[in-house]
């Protein structure tokens, strides 16, 4: 099986965090096996640093789903 790795390149923000602070949901910049970074929204124990389920965008999609979002805003 092959080893799966991760490097987070750069965090960009971070969208909610549980009242304990255990638990946050972040926006990253992240390589996944050496690949070219991607987008990575997903939830993280910041204790153990495991990652749960998530969502992970190349920089076009992340564009588009940012217009996406701004139009709710205006149209909302």
């Amino acid at each position: 099986m092959k080893e799966f790795k991760y490097e987070i390149k750069k965090h960009i923000g971070t969208v909610s965090s549980s009242p304990d602070g255990k638990y946050a949901t972040e926006v990253n910049l992240i390589s996944y096996n050496n690949a070219p970074a991607k987008v990575d929204i997903r939830n993280w124990n910041k204790e153990t640093g495991q990652m749960y389920k998530g969502i992970t965008l190349t920089a076009e999609e992340a564009e588009n789903l940012t217009q996406i979002l701004l139009g709710m805003k205006d149209n909302g």
